[in-house]
C-alpha cells in the first residue's frame, strides 16, 4: 500500500512539473510575440494586471481603455494602453487621461497627459497638438531607449513623472 501511494505521489509530482514546464513555454512564446497585434487584453485581463502590480489609480467602468500598440526595444516589449475619463462631480466636468506602460504582461507605470497621444512610430509615442505646427519644438513624443520609458518627460510645456 506505502508503495503504491509513493508511486502516485512520484506520478503526480512528475505531471505537474511537466504541466508547469509547458505553460512557462506558452508565457515565453506568448511574451515573446511583440507586434501591431499582440500582445492585446481583454478589459478584464487588462485591469486584472494592473490591480495585481499596483496601480496607483482607480479604474472606473466609464473609463475608457485603448490599446494604442507595442514598442520593442531588445528583447523588451512594452505594450501601451491609453485610459481617460470624464466625470462631473458637481458643476464643472473634469477629464483624466493617461499613458499606461505594460512590459511582458506587467504594468510598470504611467504618465499623466492633458491629450491623448494619436501613434507609436518606432520608439515613439506621438502626440499631435505641437507637432503639426512646430514639428521642431520639443515637448510633443515620449521616446523610449534602451532602459525603456524616461522617468521624466517634457509634454506640453510641462514635465510628466513616470509613476505607478
Amino acid at each position: 500500500m506505502n508503495r503504491r501511494l509513493s508511486k502516485l505521489f512520484l506520478t503526480a509530482v512528475v505531471v505537474f512539473t511537466y504541466l508547469i514546464l509547458l505553460l512557462s513555454i506558452a508565457e515565453t512564446a506568448v511574451v515573446s510575440q511583440c507586434d501591431a497585434n499582440a500582445p492585446s487584453f481583454t478589459r478584464r485581463d487588462l485591469i486584472r494586471i494592473l490591480k495585481r502590480d499596483g496601480i496607483s489609480i482607480p479604474i472606473e467602468r466609464d473609463g475608457k481603455l485603448n490599446r494604442l500598440g507595442n514598442i520593442k526595444i531588445g528583447v523588451s516589449c512594452y505594450t501601451i494602453y491609453t485610459y481617460e475619463l470624464s466625470f462631473q462631480p458637481a458643476a464643472n466636468p473634469h477629464y483624466t487621461a493617461r499613458v499606461l506602460v505594460l512590459r511582458e504582461r506587467k504594468y510598470i507605470g504611467m504618465y499623466d497627459v492633458d491629450e491623448l497621444p494619436i501613434s507609436i512610430t518606432a520608439n515613439v509615442i506621438e502626440f499631435s497638438s505641437v507637432r503639426i505646427f512646430r514639428p521642431d519644438w520639443p515637448g510633443h513624443e515620449i521616446v523610449f531607449d534602451k532602459n525603456g520609458p524616461p522617468k521624466k518627460v517634457l509634454l506640453d510645456g510641462q514635465f510628466r513623472e513616470f509613476f505607478k
